[in-house]
């Protein structure tokens, strides 16, 4: 089982950052004869509060701390896939209105239990809406950003 900050288990035993859809692209790929896929290597986000995130995405999100700094300046975090976030302060963050950091889960079960360990932590978390054939929900995360939680519906 993954888990979080020391001593908290997550529900769920899979890499959090689009599983179906990259074993999706894989097959697609296959078919179309290319041989290798271009994988995202990181992300680095400007944040107002570095602690915070860290805390948030180690929490919630099963992203773990990597073998590189992770201080109230900056954070390096890894998924379980190896993709890497990293955070640097920033005293002001202006992010596009449609701009966020998405996680999707296997099922909408597991949308409304991060829902559910979100609220109990604190944060302000809208009831998950269907949408395009999803099931989701958007929140403000600490640090001056968007995070969307989601899953496919009749998957």
């Amino acid at each position: 089982m993954s888990t979080g900050s020391p001593g908290i288990a997550l529900p769920w035993n899979r890499p959090l950052l689009f599983r179906p859809l990259q074993a999706r692209l894989h097959i697609e790929a296959a078919r179309q004869g290319m041989t290798d896929l271009m994988k995202l290597n990181h992300l680095n986000l400007s944040v107002t509060d570095v602690t915070a995130c860290v805390e948030m995405f180690e929490t919630y999100f099963g992203l773990m701390r990597s073998d590189m700094p992770v201080n109230e300046h900056m954070a390096f975090l890894r998924g379980e896939d190896g993709f890497l976030l990293s955070m640097f302060r920033a005293k002001e963050v202006n992010y596009p209105k449609t701009f966020h950091v998405g996680f999707l889960q296997d099922t909408p079960e597991q949308v409304y239990a991060i829902r559910a360990r979100l609220l109990e932590g604190g944060y302000a978390v809208p009831e998950p809406q269907q949408n395009h054939g999803r099931l989701t929900f958007y929140f403000d995360a600490p640090g001056g950003f968007v995070v969307e939680v989601e899953s496919f519906l009749g998957e």
